[in-house]
């Protein structure tokens, strides 16, 4: 299974050869080191649904382990009661651009908010029936998408790293067995 991961993540980089290697050491990294974390948020998107994205994520969900991973949503980190300064890493899967304005200022908004994160050292943690205290954050984001999110993220931000991911549909003959 170990040469059926790499070419999935082979896959799910798809365009930029050395793309595999460097999603792999982020994944490798994250997990080496679990009270540190990137600098950089990762965006994965194709414009095809069905490519894998979500499944390669599940994959990544087994190997940190369930009680690590979390998937988050705009409102979620928004909310003072979602607590991800103990997770290693938090999904955002189907981001997209609406067309209405108000859509795309949901995405900006979340961008934004996903940003401040990503560069802060502590996180405001606000349990029910816990004084609330201020803890530091570990946390890598990833964030999935059928678009590309260039549009949202500012030119030569170096707060994301962008892979884009096969415009294939999963091939389930060749990545079947893994993902189940």
């Amino acid at each position: 299974f170990v040469d059926r991961f790499y070419e999935f993540a082979r896959h799910i980089t798809g365009y930029e050869e050395g793309d595999a290697d460097h999603l792999l050491d982020k994944l490798a990294w994250i997990i080496q080191r679990p009270f540190r974390r990137l600098p950089t948020g990762t965006i994965i998107y194709s414009h095809t649904r069905g490519s894998g994205k979500d499944v390669f994520m599940g994959l990544v969900r087994e190997i940190i382990g369930p009680q690590y991973y979390m998937p988050i949503t705009l409102q979620s980190i928004e909310s003072p009661h979602i607590m991800l300064h103990d997770k290693l890493i938090c999904v955002a899967s189907e981001v997209q651009l609406q067309t209405n304005a108000r859509g795309t200022i949901a995405a900006a908004s979340f961008m934004g908010r996903l940003k401040d994160i990503i560069t802060a050292k502590n996180v405001y943690v606000d349990q029910k029936f816990v004084q609330a205290y201020s803890a530091p954050i570990f946390t890598n984001f990833f964030l999935l998408s059928n678009f590309e999110l260039s549009s949202i993220l500012e030119p030569g931000d170096r707060r994301m790293d962008v892979f884009h991911a096969a415009e294939d549909k999963l091939d389930q003959d060749r990545f079947g067995a893994l993902a189940d």
